[in-house]
C-alpha cells in the first residue's frame, strides 16, 4: 500500500538548459535562448532514447523512502519510470495506447495522465515542444524573482490550464515550474546542470505537492493542507542507449 502511496509522486522529471546574459522580451526568445543553449534543436531532434537513474528520495507526512530510481524513455510516446526499494518495486508507464501502474501486486490502471507528462513523451525538450505545439494557445513572459534569483517568468495556458516556467535571467537554465495537480499545487525545482553528449540536463529534480485532504463526515468536514516531496538525484544519464520494446509492455 505504501508503494501505492508515493507512486503517483514519480512523474516525468522535465528537461531544460542555459546561455549568455541578455534581454529577452517575448517568451519565444526565451524558449528559443533555452534551446540553443542546451546542445540546440538540431542535437535534440538525434534523441531517440533516453535513460536517467539514480536515487529517489520521497518525504511525506508518513515518513521517508529512499528508493533507487530508473527512468527510460522512447521517443515519441514511451516512457517507463521504476522504483525499488526494500518494500518491493512499481513502475509508472506511459505509452499512446494508456498508462498504468505496475506494481508487485499487480497493474493499476491511470485513468489520468498529466497533460506536460502528455507532452513531455513527444521528445527530450519540453521547450521545443512548447514553440512546434498547436495546443499552446497563449503565452506570455516577465521578469520574477524565485528562490532568491532573478528570471524569466514564462507562462502559457495548454487545454485550459495556466502553467509558469521560471528561467535564470542570467544563465536561461529553467530553475522552477509549478503547476496545479490532482490535489494541490506542484512545484518543480532543478539543480546542478551538467553537460552530456553536448546536451544539458539537471542532475537533481525536485517535486513538491501540496496535498489539501478532507477528513469528518459532511456535517463536519475538516480540510487539512500538508506536503510530500519526491527529490530524484541522478547519478547517469545516457543518450541513445539500445531500449528493449518489452519494458513498455504490461
Amino acid at each position: 500500500m505504501r508503494l501505492r502511496y508515493f507512486a503517483p509522486l514519480v512523474l516525468c522529471f522535465t528537461l531544460a538548459g542555459a546561455t549568455q546574459a541578455q534581454s529577452y522580451d517575448t517568451p519565444q526568445a526565451v524558449l528559443e535562448a533555452n534551446i540553443a543553449a542546451t546542445g540546440g534543436a538540431d542535437a535534440w531532434q538525434q534523441v531517440r532514447t533516453l535513460r536517467r537513474e539514480g536515487q529517489m528520495k520521497v518525504e511525506t507526512p508518513m515518513g521517508t523512502m529512499q528508493d533507487t530510481y530508473q527512468e527510460t524513455y522512447q521517443f515519441p510516446g514511451y516512457r517507463r519510470a521504476e522504483i525499488r526499494s526494500n518494500f518491493g518495486n512499481n513502475a509508472t508507464i506511459n505509452t499512446p495506447e494508456k498508462s498504468w501502474i505496475q506494481t508487485d501486486q499487480g497493474n493499476e490502471p491511470m485513468d489520468e495522465v498529466h497533460p506536460l507528462t502528455t507532452l513531455a513523451l513527444d521528445g527530450p525538450n519540453v521547450e521545443r515542444l512548447l514553440l512546434d505545439s498547436d495546443l499552446i494557445s497563449w503565452m506570455d513572459v516577465s521578469r520574477d524573482e524565485i528562490g532568491g534569483i532573478d528570471a524569466y517568468r514564462v507562462r502559457f495556458r495548454h487545454d485550459g490550464t495556466i502553467y509558469r516556467r521560471f528561467y535564470d535571467a542570467e544563465t536561461l537554465y529553467l530553475i522552477a515550474a509549478d503547476q496545479p495537480g490532482r490535489n494541490g499545487t506542484e512545484l518543480y525545482k532543478y539543480r546542478d546542470y551538467r553537460e552530456i553528449e553536448g546536451l544539458m540536463f539537471p542532475f537533481e529534480v525536485e517535486r513538491k505537492v501540496t496535498l489539501r485532504m478532507s477528513s469528518g463526515d459532511d456535517d463536519a468536514m475538516d480540510e487539512q493542507e500538508s506536503t510530500a516531496t519526491a527529490t530524484a538525484n541522478y547519478t547517469a544519464v545516457a543518450i541513445n542507449p539500445e531500449v528493449d520494446p518489452a519494458i513498455f509492455g504490461e
